[in-house]
């Protein structure tokens, strides 16, 4: 049976197909590249999880996930273009035993955030995986509402979402997070930016 992952802890099944989640036109993945805070994901009580996406060869991107908390501290895996100009990829991680499955970049400025939908379909159900992410450990919240909302006109469940702590990961600042941090403390800035 294949298992995604880091999906293994980080994932929720659900009946039926995966959603036809549509990719980000005209995406250039050169600019994917880098650095990426997670700030939501589908797991609970997850911490300081970063993803490090960088050029392999042609059309082939390695992928490393970082966090402080669960079992494994650290996936490796390759994220390769299902073509040439959507944000339609395949991932393949390295815990995984099974083959590739989808990975789609639906949203994307490139510079401030980006939102990823996972998909693996196992026998007759699917195990899905939305993740928020940020070029900062900090992300306002009303881009982080906006871009999970875009998942749920394919019937994806908001409620899965959970927000990622990045406060306690060793930074002694806080970069700039737009609009209305005014650079706060992480504890101050996630007062104003929570979902109460």
């Amino acid at each position: 049976m294949a298992v995604l992952a880091p999906g293994a802890q980080a994932s929720v099944s659900v009946r039926g197909s995966c959603p036809a989640v549509a990719a980000v036109s005209d995406f250039n993945m050169t600019r994917f590249e880098g650095l990426w805070y997670v700030i939501e994901v589908f797991d609970k009580g997850v911490a300081c999880m970063e993803w490090k996406i960088a050029p392999m060869e042609a059309d082939v991107w390695h992928i490393k996930e970082t966090k402080q908390s669960g079992y494994v501290g650290e996936y490796n895996g390759k994220l390769t273009r299902n073509d040439n100009s959507s944000g339609s990829l395949t991932v393949n991680w390295d815990a995984n035993i099974g083959r590739g499955f989808p990975f789609t970049v639906y949203a994307t400025d490139y510079d401030t955030y980006a939102g990823a939908f996972m998909c693996q379909q196992v026998w007759f159900f699917n195990r899905q995986e939305g993740v928020i992410l940020s070029r900062s450990p900090v992300l306002h919240i009303a881009q982080r509402q906006q871009t999970r909302g875009m998942l749920s006109r394919y019937g994806v469940e908001m409620s899965y979402f959970s927000k990622v702590e990045q406060g306690l990961c060793g930074r002694t600042s806080l970069p700039d997070a737009g609009a209305g941090s005014d650079n706060k403390r992480f504890d101050e800035y996630d007062n104003l930016s929570s979902d109460a």
